[in-house]
């Protein structure tokens, strides 16, 4: 695996989500998921704001030959799923 690390590593991105998408989407997911509805503050664009953003998976799928399998939706229901099932841990992190 090429690297240009000099420690031999290289950094991959995963997603399904090849393409931007909006935050707003994420959300309405997550408050579906969880049924409960996340308090929103809109506020001005900045002008340090990036209007889109996206994972390159170009580098996973020439170096391991991968391809997503799972949708955005699919992989914030399992993410949100998992954190329910595990909440007793996840709820003693600190952020």
């Amino acid at each position: 695996m090429p690297s240009s690390s000099p420690f031999g590593l290289c950094i991959l991105k995963f997603s399904s989500w090849n393409n931007p998408d909006k935050l707003s989407t994420a959300i309405e997911l997550i408050e579906q998921y969880t049924d409960k509805n996340a308090d929103k503050i809109y506020k001005e664009f900045h002008k340090a704001d990036i209007l889109a953003t996206w994972a390159d998976i170009s580098k996973a799928k020439r170096l391991l030959d991968w391809e997503p399998t799972v949708s955005q939706a699919e992989g914030i229901s399992r993410s949100v799923e998992w954190a329910k099932e595990n909440w007793e841990w996840v709820s003693t992190l600190t952020l």
